[in-house]
């Protein structure tokens, strides 16, 4: 069984504050589950980290992906 992580919990493992994951999860990237307070598996977390890999996520509701550079 996975754990299940507080909003704290993501926020120190994403290095972000705690509103950063609120917004992640109101905006529906990070699906989550309420028990008392919101939690988040921790392979919901580690999805969350591949699907969005490579992308700007500052702002939640736009997702950008990062341009690649080559060198040549």
């Amino acid at each position: 069984m996975d754990r299940l992580l507080t909003v704290s919990e993501v926020a120190k493992a994403l290095q972000v504050n705690q509103n950063k994951v609120n917004e992640l999860i109101n905006e529906g990237l990070l699906p989550c589950l309420v028990l008392g307070r919101r939690k988040v598996r921790e392979s919901t977390l580690e999805l969350f980290l591949a699907t969005y890999e490579g992308y700007d996520i500052t702002n939640p509701s736009n997702p950008v992906p990062l341009e690649r550079t080559t060198n040549g």
